[in-house]
Parts: C-alpha cells; sequence; structure tokens
C-alpha cells in the first residue's frame, strides 16, 4: 500500500516538530503519564488487533457517514503497532522508511513513551473531504476539564503518508477545536514555549499563529522572565537568546498579551472532536 513518508526536518530536538511549524498543547499531561493534577479519562472504545477489518476500525471512529470505506492508514497503523510491541526504538517514522539515514528522517512519533496501547481516530481538520488519521486521548486535568492531547498528526500525500506534527511529555500538543492546537514545550529549566497552532491542509502542516518564547534569569537575587513573541516558529527556535532578538515581534507584557489573545481565541473554538469515539489498539 503506502511504501513512503514525507517528512520536514526535525526542529530543535527537545520540543514538538512538525513540516515547517512546530505546533503544541498546554495545561495537561498525555494520558499515559499522568501526574496529581491530571487524571485520565476511561476510553469508550472499541479493542482492535491486527485481524480486525477496515470497515469496523472505520465504521466506530465517527458518527459522520462521510468517512472512508477504506482506512487508508492501516498500513501506518499496523507499524507503529509493530514499533511499540517491539520497543527498541525511540521514534516511529513510518512504514518503508529506511531510518540508517538518521539525519534525513525528519519528525517520528514517539515510541518510548508508550505503554502497551494507543487510541486514534479520522478527523477531518479542514473540512477538505480529506480525513487525517489523529494518534492521541483525552486527558482530565485538576479541575475536571478534558483536553484532547495529540501523539501525532498524518496526513496522506502523495502515495505515502506525512507526518504533519507530534507530541510528548515535554513537547505537548492539544487540539482545541476549529483547526487550531494549543503547544507547551520546555527547553530546560530557564527556557519555555508557548504556541498556538492552525492546520494548514493545503500544506499539510500546522501553520504558527504566534509563538512566546519564556527566558529566566536571576536578576538580584530574584528571578525574572522575559518574554518575547514570534509569528514564526523557525525563527523562535533559532533564537539564542530570544529576548531582544532582531526577528521577535514585541517583548515583556506586551509579548504576553499577544499570547494571551491567541490562546483565548484557540480556547473559544468548538471542539466536535470531544464527540467522537477514538480506537484502541492493543501492542502486547
Amino acid at each position: 500500500m503506502k511504501k513512503s513518508i514525507a517528512v520536514k526536518a526535525l526542529s530543535a530536538g527537545l520540543l514538538v516538530a512538525m513540516s515547517v511549524s512546530v505546533a503544541s498543547c498546554a495545561g495537561a499531561k498525555p494520558t499515559e503519564e499522568t501526574t496529581e493534577e491530571t487524571t485520565t479519562e476511561e476510553e469508550t472504545v472499541t479493542e482492535t488487533s491486527e485481524e480486525t477489518t477496515t470497515e469496523e476500525t472505520t465504521a466506530e471512529t465517527t458518527p459522520e457517514s462521510t468517512l472512508p470505506l477504506v482506512n487508508p492508514y492501516e498500513e501506518f497503523i499496523a507499524g507503529y503497532q509493530e514499533a511499540i510491541k517491539d520497543h527498541t526504538e525511540t521514534w516511529y517514522y513510518g512504514p518503508g522508511v529506511d531510518t540508517s539515514d538518521y539525519m534525513n528522517l525528519g519528525q517520528g512519533l514517539i515510541v518510548s513513551e508508550q505503554g502497551d496501547r494507543f487510541s486514534y481516530l479520522l478527523y477531518d481538520f479542514d473540512k477538505d473531504g480529506e480525513y487525517e488519521l489523529v494518534i492521541g486521548s483525552i486527558a482530565i486535568d485538576g479541575n475536571g476539564n478534558e483536553h484532547i492531547l495529540i501523539d501525532g498528526i498524518v496526513a496522506l500525500d502523495g502515495d505515502g503518508y506525512k507526518i504533519v506534527a507530534a507530541g510528548w511529555t515535554r513537547s505537548t500538543l492539544e487540539y482545541v477545536g476549529g483547526g487550531y492546537f494549543v503547544h507547551g514545550g520546555s527547553g530546560g529549566a530557564s527556557l519555555h514555549y508557548d504556541g498556538v497552532y492552525q492546520y494548514d491542509g493545503a500544506n499539510k502542516e500546522l501553520a504558527t499563529v504566534g509563538m512566546l518564547v519564556t527566558e529566566y534569569e536571576h536578576v538580584d537575587g530574584e528571578l525574572v522572565a522575559n518574554y518575547s513573541y514570534f509569528d514564526s516558529t523557525d525563527a523562535a527556535y533559532h533564537a539564542f537568546p530570544a529576548y531582544g532578538n532582531e526577528n521577535a515581534v514585541c517583548f515583556d507584557n506586551e509579548a504576553k498579551a499577544r499570547m494571551d489573545a491567541d490562546m483565548t481565541k484557540a480556547y473559544m473554538q468548538t471542539n466536535d472532536m470531544m464527540d467522537l469515539t477514538w480506537i484502541r489498539v492493543e501492542c502486547v
């Protein structure tokens, strides 16, 4: 079936990477990685196995009648399942990908953090009739709010697959509806990234709405946060330091206000993915 995968270069190894733009999530930990503040919600799913038919898998994903009769991502799903079972690699790059050329692999989906299962559904982010593969889960934060945390988004790209975005423990990616995503990533104790992105179906990528880089420093014995706002993820990741960088749009309170406005717009979206059923794939 699909024998290749088109991927972009990996940006800043410890942060979420995606084609052209890296995306993310805020406010909750992945379902498999709960903390005292975050609990997981039991999924109402139908367990599948390698013998599960395509029609059974896609039919239970969503009540929409427009889903493809044949799941075009079956090979990718099966390959990811086997990678998690094997558990010898950190990342999964797709079926048929030569992993010996490490420097040119691009983005993969996390394998090392997955347990003995993962969940997915098919979803049309930009309502163009072409469904993307969404791997993730629903998590509940300390206030009882539900969040859709994304492990990976995969799109069809010619005769192969394209990993659009990925999330993991230190670089979370949340889908909030309307094609919007919220990202939170750590670059260490003194560096943090927050971003808002929107799905771009034409280019099969997450386009940057805005990104806030927070750098901490000690001044006269006090910890001070320096804020820098960027409209390009690539520019933000290559700004060392970000504070005062010529490619930043603004700094300090103005930068924080810009990100707050982006976050508010994103979280105001209606998230119809919350109503869909996730398909659980066992990896034992």
